[in-house]
């Protein structure tokens, strides 16, 4: 088993607890059992190497994560829940693309790239999305729209230096 395995298991077992806890929290306990059966469902796939269950995974961890954010959980802990399964389903992408290839052309130094950029993302992520609950700004419609399209560059170039080719 290779680390994005480790990895990819850590990250639906801490988006599972999250999101259940989550659903607790905000009243919903009925949910809880049926969320620890889809991680349990997650996990065996990756385990087996199922195709096509991580995106309908995620699908599904977004929609009980709105819901539950809806119902009144806690805003940061939805914010952790969302990242990891993300990291999950990217984690599990990166590794069915793996698989798809010569087991001697895959390098272990294009894991441990994937894995930095990934961190690297998720704290960028975990870091902005802590600092958008904690500080509330008031900005008119122009000075938002502006905004806007400076963060939509901004990403994009973000993008661009990321698909770089490194080396």
């Amino acid at each position: 088993m290779t680390r994005s395995f480790w990895i990819t298991i850590g990250c639906i077992l801490l988006s599972t607890l999250g999101l259940a806890l989550g659903l607790i929290l905000a009243g919903s306990e009925f949910l809880a059992p049926v969320v620890a059966i889809l991680g349990i469902f997650w996990i065996v796939s990756v385990q087996r190497e199922w195709k096509r269950i991580a995106s309908p995974a995620l699908f599904i961890y977004v929609a009980a994560t709105a819901y539950a954010a809806w119902q009144g959980s806690p805003p940061g802990l939805m914010l952790m829940t969302l990242i990891f399964a993300l990291s999950a389903w990217d984690l599990e992408s990166m590794r069915s693309r793996f698989r798809m290839v010569k087991a001697d052309a895959v390098d272990n130094g294009i894991e441990q790239r994937h894995l930095i950029r990934l961190v690297t993302l998720d704290g960028i992520g975990i870091l902005l999305g802590s600092m958008a609950l904690v500080f509330r700004i008031t900005l008119n419609f122009a000075l938002e729209l502006i905004l806007g399209v400076v963060i939509a560059y901004g990403l994009s170039q973000l993008v661009l230096f990321l698909r770089r080719p490194t080396g």
